[in-house]
């Protein structure tokens, strides 16, 4: 059966939950088999004892909020992590300063990763949305990838692969 948790308390370590079928049943947490205390509100499936509620699980969520309400995960409405976008914002101009200034491009492209990273971590602790973090990992990536692929092409071409790769990629070297 479905329904959803109305309450709960930690000092008791029990709750109650409202069925789909009207009837209101009483939970404790040896009965919670999802991961997290129970927080009103919740979603949940769980089989009906008399008036108690056993072997509680996560209901399948049947719209876009619910699954972010049930998983824990952020919504449409959740900020944006700020530290990620000020990441991908880093790795963007080291996209398109790494081919014109080495010495500039190659700490902003570690900056933008380090950040970026850093977003998607903290993001993910504080709920928030963390979509331009990972854009900025993948954007400070791509000038490090370039190089190697450069740096394997001119070594293939002249020969000496490993300094072609060190050039390239450390060319202020």
């Amino acid at each position: 059966m479905t329904g959803q948790v109305l309450e709960y308390s930690a000092q008791t370590d029990a709750g109650l939950i409202e069925g789909d079928d009207g009837n209101r049943y009483s939970f404790t947490g040896d009965a919670w088999q999802i991961p997290g205390a129970p927080r009103a509100g919740m979603r949940i499936d769980f089989q009906p004892h008399g008036s108690d509620a056993t072997v509680i699980y996560t209901a399948a969520p049947t719209t876009r909020a619910a699954v972010a309400l049930d998983t824990g995960s952020p919504g449409l409405g959740s900020p944006i992590s700020t530290l990620g976008i000020f990441g991908m914002c880093v790795a963007l101009l080291a996209v398109v300063l790494f081919q014109k200034a080495y010495i500039l491009g190659f700490p902003l492209m570690l900056a933008g990763f380090a950040l970026s990273t850093a977003g998607l971590v903290i993001g993910r602790k504080r709920g928030q949305r963390v979509g331009f973090a990972v854009a900025g990992i993948a954007l400070s990536c791509i000038p490090a990838v370039v190089n190697i692929i450069i740096g394997l092409t001119l070594g293939a071409a002249f020969g000496n692969t490993d300094k072609a790769i060190v050039s390239q990629l450390f060319p202020f070297t």
